[in-house]
């Protein structure tokens, strides 16, 4: 079903739309499109993670508000660095220096994919979806 909602486009998404409108017509295309092309960056750029790195991750992001997005992007192996080092002792069942050197070699995309799943995860109301991460 199609919505019809009113949005306040911020400054990244106007900019974009005021880009790409001239090729594309009108401004829900465009956020349509921009839209279909963050799907395919999420979907296509998941990075290779075991289920305890994944929840790891979603631990390491609990209670976070994001902010500036290239800085989360830029800090994400920091935040699971400072998650290991303050985490419960079930989180050592595994290689987590590993999941560290995962995450400092994932492309900015691999990055923002880990953020939407994260994101995901914690804004699921009907409990976590943990079928994503198998």
């Amino acid at each position: 079903m199609t919505k019809r909602p009113s949005i306040y486009m911020g400054e990244t998404l106007s900019t974009l739309v005021d880009q790409l409108q001239g090729y594309h017509g009108q401004r829900s295309t465009v956020i349509n499109d921009i839209a279909e092309k963050y799907k395919i960056v999420v979907t296509q750029c998941k990075p290779e993670l075991t289920r305890d790195e994944w929840l790891s991750m979603c631990a390491a992001y609990n209670g976070h508000m994001f902010g500036d997005m290239l800085h989360e992007v830029r800090a994400m192996a920091w935040m699971a660095a400072e998650w290991i080092k303050n985490a419960p002792t079930e989180a050592g069942q595994f290689d987590t220096s590993e999941l560290v050197a995962k995450i400092d070699a994932l492309n900015p995309a691999e990055r923002i994919a880990v953020l939407h799943y994260v994101a995901i995860f914690w804004g699921d109301g009907n409990g976590h979806n943990f079928e994503m991460f198998d």
